[in-house]
C-alpha cells in the first residue's frame, strides 16, 4: 500500500535524524476533530516539536502553534507563510508528468480531479495539468475538470460525473 510505504519510509528517516540529534521521536495521533489535544501535549513540555502528517489542520490552529512559538514541520501541505516549515511533493511537476505520460499514450480528453480544500496544492496541480495540455495544443475542457471532497467516495462520484458526459474522457488524472 503506497501511503503506508510512504509513512513507514517517513517516519523511519525522522527517526534517523531525531536520533542523530540526541532526540527521541514519540508517535502521538491527534485526531484532526481535536485539535486542542495537541496544545495539551505541547503544553506538558514533554516533547520538543511535532511533525504534523495531516492537511486538514485549520488554518488559526497552525497559527496558534506558530504565535506559542511551539516546533512544528507540516508534511504534506504547502503553507503560504514563510517562517512555518513544511515538506511536500513538487505538486506541480508531478501533474506535469502524470499528463504528459497520459498524453503519450494518446490521450486527448484527459479527466482531472481537483481537491480545492488543499488549497495551493490543488492549484499547482491544476496548473501543472492546464499548462501541460497547452504545450501539447490540447484545449481543456472545463467539463473534464471536477472537484472532489475530503470525504470517502468523492473521487468516485466525481469520475461518474465525467464519465456520465456526451463525451467522456478516455483518461482520468
Amino acid at each position: 500500500d503506497y501511503v503506508l510505504d510512504y509513512l513507514t519510509g517517513t517516519i523511519a528517516q525522522a527517526t534517523r535524524q531525531a536520533n542523530s540529534h540526541g532526540k527521541h521521536l514519540l508517535l502521538y495521533a491527534a485526531l484532526d476533530d481535536e485539535p486542542n489535544k495537541l496544545f495539551e501535549v505541547f503544553g506538558s513540555r514533554e516533547i520538543d516539536g511535532v511533525i504534523l502528517f495531516s492537511s486538514n489542520y485549520p488554518t488559526e490552529m497552525l497559527q496558534a502553534l506558530f504565535e506559542a512559538r511551539y516546533p512544528f514541520v507540516i508534511m504534506g501541505k504547502q503553507v503560504d507563510k514563510p517562517a512555518v516549515s513544511y515538506v511536500v511533493s513538487d505538486y506541480y511537476d508531478g501533474s506535469v508528468q502524470g499528463t504528459e505520460y497520459l498524453l503519450a499514450q494518446g490521450h486527448r480528453r484527459i479527466g482531472f480531479m481537483t481537491r480545492p480544500i488543499l488549497g495551493i496544492t490543488s492549484q499547482q496541480r491544476l496548473q501543472g495539468y492546464l499548462d501541460t495540455l497547452a504545450a501539447a495544443g490540447v484545449e481543456p475542457d472545463e467539463n473534464l475538470i471536477v472537484e472532489t471532497h475530503m470525504q470517502r467516495g468523492s473521487g468516485a462520484t466525481a469520475a461518474q460525473v465525467m464519465l456520465d458526459l456526451p463525451d467522456p474522457p478516455t483518461a482520468i488524472f
